[in-house]
């Protein structure tokens, strides 16, 4: 039995080495900004059965707001909907700590990678829209 978990621990984590070799080539940056929230793109895993954005929404600390919906827009101008969030809840109010950030993983429908893509959302604050483009890593 102890081997077989050990053995399961060795092949969990070479898998997981292998994803971060095929992320650490490519990073997202924001370029541009429309409204009072900031949103910075830290990874996106691109699977069969969804788009996994994970980021970190930023703002004043201390201070609440509330995301209604979010939207993945492609430069071919197609726009999917967010199928489901982690970090905050849909529809309700959250509040930034000290630090400003709380890290959140919004799922889309599946995509193809592009070269670059906006993400909408909405609240009863009006609309935010972040634009982020796909910059290949160099060594």
């Amino acid at each position: 039995m102890r081997r077989l978990v050990f053995l399961l621990s060795i092949f969990f984590s070479s898998l997981i080495t292998i994803n971060a070799v095929n992320v650490q080539g490519i990073s997202y940056q924001t370029v541009e900004t429309l409204g009072s929230i900031g949103l910075r793109v830290t990874n996106v895993e691109y699977r069969k059965d969804l788009t996994r954005v994970y980021a970190e929404i930023i703002g004043i600390p201390h201070t609440a707001a509330r995301i209604d919906s979010m939207t993945l827009i492609l430069p071919s101008g197609k726009s999917l909907s967010w199928t489901d969030i982690d970090g905050i809840d849909a529809n309700r109010y959250f509040q930034w700590e000290d630090n400003g950030r709380i890290s959140i993983e919004i799922d889309f429908p599946p995509v193809k990678q592009p070269s670059s893509f906006k993400i909408k959302a909405s609240g009863p604050k009006g609309e935010y829209l972040w634009k982020i483009k796909t910059v290949k890593k160099t060594k």
